[in-house]
């Protein structure tokens, strides 16, 4: 499901993502589109996609997991899982469902008006749910949590 500004979506995902075009297929090559996101892994490493991303104007989609939120200000103190002392501000993601691979912090921003229709869907606080979900997200990558991450988000999809 996409979230659109104004549309009021019942959050559900009791399984993956539906079958894109890299399902089934090995993928070499992502490209930050909605139908080739990035991945945590991705970032890893550093390389061109950070030259040519980071800190830019360009929003990227990042597809992983929902595994839990930051509960300070670095990316050290995170609390893979959601419940008491939930953050709203924030959910990290990974590319294994059970948080072992590489963290991904994505800021849940209230401003502008389409990254707070994305905070009030994704956030742990308000949505234990989403915890498991498979999303794809887009935002711009920054320096967050004291190492890469999405801020701004606009836009998602379970």
């Amino acid at each position: 499901m996409l979230l659109v500004l104004g549309a009021v979506v019942a959050v559900s995902c009791s399984g993956s993502l539906q079958t894109g075009p890299d399902e089934g297929k090995a993928v070499v090559f992502r490209d930050g589109s909605e139908e080739y996101p990035f991945v945590p892994e991705d970032f890893k490493s550093g390389g061109t996609i950070l030259l040519k991303y980071l800190d830019s104007s360009d929003e990227v989609w990042v597809k992983g997991w929902v595994v839990g939120y930051v509960s300070g200000t670095k990316i050290s103190t995170v609390v893979l899982g959601a419940g008491e002392g939930s953050k709203a501000s924030n959910i990290v993601i990974c590319g294994a469902q059970d948080g072992s691979g590489q963290l991904f912090p994505v800021q849940l921003s209230t401003s502008p008006d389409e990254s707070r229709a994305v905070r009030e869907q994704l956030n742990l606080l308000d949505n234990p749910d989403v915890l498991g979900c498979e999303i794809r997200i887009r935002g711009h990558l920054a320096n967050y949590m004291g190492t890469v991450g999405l801020k701004s988000t606009t836009s998602v999809i379970f």
